[in-house]
């Protein structure tokens, strides 16, 4: 079924001029506090994820490009001595009912050199690990399957970037990737992109082979990097974007935690490209999407609260650069969203866009579910601190929430100094949402 984004500020949503931040409520930002010892002079990149029934927070960093796990049992007050995984970047994490941190991040052929690419090994690749009570398990290499088109059509090998990893209800693991070939010759390269989709069912060895996810699943075009949420029933619902021949789309499938997947397929149009895009679920399965607009070049949000199959933009942040986005709903329906921008070269396709652009700073906004307002956007850090060095993606602040309150999770530098890792609480408890009378975006 194809169905329609449509654009424009405020459909049906909440006033977001600036006298309706005027009447939105924070509760304050808290004090930063550094999360453990880490430091690296370049490329700073993690991953933090909670689990509220034990009260444990997982916090994997890079420290000069290798990863560093860290938990903590006191509410980030203090963290484990770091462990280190070795060379990788772009670590996403996801814990199961028993406790278990699964791990999937990638890693550059200069991080691989016992498989480099002129050695037949891909351009970038991911791995999967998961730490139980037993340590860390050997990584296991996620390999792109076979090229599913001509071979005269391309050469060289697979790169794979973007990474997203989720556990279902019923504990079975589920991994997305974005891979296209390191070389094109006679087909365009958007055509040549594959959504990658691996399932391991709770318990087993290895994962179900992979499949090569198009435009509506498996109907045309190409398929991109897309985000992985899990609903209150325990289903996986997946959101990539997609390519039908002549636009850029957004598809999202459903495959329930029994394995089977739900048959209604939506695809949304102009939704989000590259990298930026990031999903949330209500508790009331209202779906919502942090993305961004590459014709207008907006960071955006959009739901689908007016009509389950028709994704609309509510509200329109700023006419920004691609960016790299995180979006948290909590269970009173507040939206918290975040963006890091990264270094771009001169593009001639995009002549509004010069080259060597280096905000380096991150943002974040908050729609107040009690007061139905958006607030202003809000920088993170003070004046000249730096939330990322802007050479690769994937820097944008995490949040978490953590007994009643909202955290966020950042990098920071002073100056020259190297990158630090810090958390501070956005807001305090508030009601939980009726869910017959909630105001929602």
């Amino acid at each position: 079924m194809l169905t329609v984004c449509l654009l424009g500020v405020g459909l049906g949503g909440p006033d977001s001029s600036t006298q309706a931040a005027s009447r939105h409520r924070d509760a304050g930002v808290g004090e930063a506090r550094q999360v453990g010892s880490l430091a690296t002079p370049r490329h700073p990149d993690f991953d933090v994820v909670e689990e509220p029934a034990r009260k444990v927070i997982h916090f994997i960093g890079t420290e000069s490009r290798r990863l560093r796990y860290m938990k903590s049992t006191d509410g980030g007050l203090t963290w484990s001595s770091p462990e280190d995984l070795g060379a990788g970047w772009a670590a996403r994490m996801a814990t199961d009912s028993k406790g278990n941190v699964h791990l999937v991040y990638g890693t550059d052929p200069w991080d691989d050199p016992a498989d480099p690419p002129e050695n037949g090994g891909q351009a970038s690749t991911g791995w999967y690990r998961v730490r139980s009570s037993e340590g860390w398990s050997v990584p296991v290499a996620l390999r792109a399957p076979a090229m599913d088109f001509p071979a005269a059509s391309v050469v060289g090998h697979w790169i794979t970037v973007g990474h997203r990893i989720a556990v279902d209800g019923n504990d079975n693991v589920h991994l997305t990737y974005y891979a296209w070939p390191e070389n094109y010759k006679t087909v365009p390269w958007k055509e040549l992109q594959r959504t990658v989709y691996l399932r391991k069912p709770g318990g087993a060895a290895s994962f179900e082979p992979a499949q090569m996810l198009r435009h509506g699943k498996d109907e045309k075009g190409g398929g991109a990097v897309g985000d992985l949420v899990v609903d209150r029933n325990g289903d996986v619902h997946l959101l990539y974007g997609s390519w039908n021949g002549s636009e850029w789309w957004t598809t999202h499938v459903v495959r329930k935690k029994d394995g089977s997947w739900e048959d209604k397929i939506h695809d949304w149009i102009q939704m989000t490209s590259d990298y930026s895009m990031k999903a949330a679920i209500g508790l009331n399965g209202l779906i919502h999407v942090a993305g961004f607009d590459d014709k207008t070049l907006s960071w955006i949000y959009c739901n689908n609260r007016h009509k389950p199959d028709v994704m609309r933009v509510i509200h329109v942040i700023e006419d920004d650069w691609e960016v790299d986005l995180e979006i948290l709903v909590t269970p009173n329906n507040d939206v918290w969203m975040s963006r890091d921008n990264h270094y771009r070269k001169v593009d001639p396709q995009w002549p509004a866009r010069p080259g060597g652009y280096r905000d380096n700073t991150a943002f974040y906004v908050h729609f107040d579910a009690t007061t139905s307002t958006w607030g202003p956007r809000t920088r993170l850090s003070p004046a000249g601190a730096q939330n990322s060095d802007a050479t690769k993606h994937l820097h944008a602040p995490k949040f978490i929430y953590y007994d009643g309150s909202v955290r966020i999770f950042y990098a920071e530098r002073k100056e020259a100094g190297d990158f630090k890792y810090y958390q501070r609480t956005l807001s305090g408890p508030r009601p939980l949402a009726r869910s017959s009378t909630t105001e929602h975006p």
